[in-house]
């Protein structure tokens, strides 16, 4: 059987298949290196949590010739996965944490474009659009690494300056140092352009997802967060704090 270098028991290649099935939807396969003790016997099948790699489709035949000869090379390619199950009212279902917080960065990553492209951002919304910020750079962190497709990457739609309304309020310039390790000549950002970047390098990754390279949107968005979408987020987080907690003590001013 595809992804299996041993011989198993006929319930337990029933519960893989069972599994290979579910993740080829999203455009993995898995290949198992080996399976704990937590063993459950449900209808004809033997359920194992499992250990392997999590490989997207277009590198299964490469890594197989690896695989079935257990060459050291095989641990060049990544991630190496824990598979957990849970069987809840009759029904079958499997755990791995990995796909997990690729789906929940997914997810927070669309929630923020489409707010920025449809909502007009004012000082009383600011809050939304920190939390928003906060919750992508939070959820980056937790990403795997993933081996990736050799296809060229999607070309995906792209947000304009022109598409996002900030009320006039709000001061879209604003000073920093481009290295905060060096002494230097600040440089002057702009809020706008903060959120448009930000938003594209998003919008790689999701065009990727859509298309069941999800391998490759992870790809995306951590060399994004490395190297650019991460430093806007950092820079612009500063700014709107600053822009809100002004509004606090303007408040507090009037009150006193």
């Amino acid at each position: 059987m595809h992804g299996i270098r041993t011989k198993e028991d006929v319930r337990f290649k029933k519960y893989f298949k069972m599994f290979q099935e579910e993740i080829s939807k999203r455009g993995f396969v898995y290949f198992l290196d080996h399976t704990e003790a937590k063993k459950v016997c449900f209808q004809d099948m033997v359920c194992i949590d499992m250990h392997g790699w999590l490989l997207p489709e277009s590198l299964a035949d490469e890594f197989e010739a690896i695989f079935l000869k257990n060459d050291k090379v095989q641990w060049d390619y990544t991630p190496f996965v824990y598979v957990d199950y849970e069987i809840k009212d009759s029904q079958l279902s499997f755990i791995v944490r990995e796909l997990e917080s690729i789906d929940d960065f997914y997810c927070k990553g669309k929630e923020y474009c489409k707010y920025i492209s449809e909502k007009e951002i004012t000082t009383a919304s600011l809050p939304v659009i920190i939390v928003q910020l906060m919750n992508l750079y939070v959820a980056a962190l937790k990403l795997p690494e993933m081996s990736i497709s050799p296809k060229h990457a999607l070309v995906s739609a792209a947000l304009k300056p022109k598409d996002i309304r900030i009320c006039e309020e709000i001061e879209l310039f604003y000073w920093e140092i481009f290295d905060p390790h060096i002494e230097g000549e600040p440089v002057r950002g702009n809020i706008i352009d903060d959120l448009v970047d930000i938003a594209n390098d998003l919008l790689q990754g999701i065009a990727e997802y859509d298309s069941r390279r999800i391998a490759n949107a992870v790809f995306e968005w951590r060399l994004g967060f490395s190297y650019h979408w991460g430093n806007h987020v950092v820079d612009v987080l500063r700014v709107l704090h600053h822009i809100r907690t002004m509004g606090e003590n303007v408040f507090l001013e009037q009150r006193l």
